[in-house]
């Protein structure tokens, strides 16, 4: 009778024992399998990826869209604010000459300063406004301006989240706009054409909100 029992023990443990053996032989060849999908998946991708290397001389140029320049009146604004703080710089070394009364070397030296800063913005209100152009292409909008420092923003199309179009009290007198574009994350705007006239304006944000497929409001 004991022996009937310690063997019938025996099968209980050795069932057990191989009762734990199949789970984790289960487990293994899941893992296994597992481990296998996934460098099967990663072999495939591989196969399948591509990073060619590109000829410059195949990539588009900004040339060959026809950039469209900024309203002529807008160079009038940009003059006319230029005009005005040099009149409130002479007037504040005048005061500083007479109320002040610093001495010559300083005095004049900080003239010749201001005369070269200033020397340098006209060129680049002159010059740089011939650069100042945008370009509207089926996926994207081009902007460049600068003279001294050239700026090129090109934003897509699919990035845009939101557009305005604004009117400050000076562009009013001489009907001109400014054409603001929003992209995800930012609040100042990615990119804002100044010195539109309204037909232009217009267009252009009916453009992006066709294209992008944003509301207006």
């Amino acid at each position: 009778m004991k022996l009937k029992i310690v063997i019938f023990d025996e099968l209980i443990v050795m069932n057990s024992i191989f009762r734990i053996q199949s789970v984790y032989s289960q487990r293994m060849f899941s893992s296994i399998l597992s481990l296998n999908l996934i460098n099967i998946k990663n072999t495939l991708f591989m196969l399948d990826f591509q990073n060619n290397t590109l000829n410059i001389d195949d990539l588009p140029r900004f040339e060959t869209v026809k950039g469209h320049p900024v309203a002529p009146a807008y160079l009038k604004v940009l003059r006319i604010i230029y005009a005005f703080w040099v009149i409130v710089l002479v007037g504040v070394l005048i005061v500083l000459k007479f109320k002040a009364n610093p001495p010559a070397p300083f005095y004049y030296t900080l003239i010749g300063v201001l005369t070269f800063v200033f020397s340098l913005l006209i060129i680049e209100i002159e010059r740089g406004f011939q650069k100042r152009k945008f370009g509207i292409r089926e996926k994207d909008i081009i902007f460049q301006k600068g003279f001294f420092v050239f700026k090129e923003t090109i934003v897509p199309y699919k990035r845009i989240q939101h557009v305005e179009v604004k009117q400050t009290l000076v562009f009013k007198i001489f009907k001109l706009f400014t054409l603001k574009v929003y992209t995800a994350g930012s609040s100042a705007g990615d990119l804002s054409i100044k010195g539109l006239n309204q037909d232009d304006a217009d267009k252009i944000k009916a453009q992006i909100l066709k294209v992008a497929d944003i509301d207006e409001n």
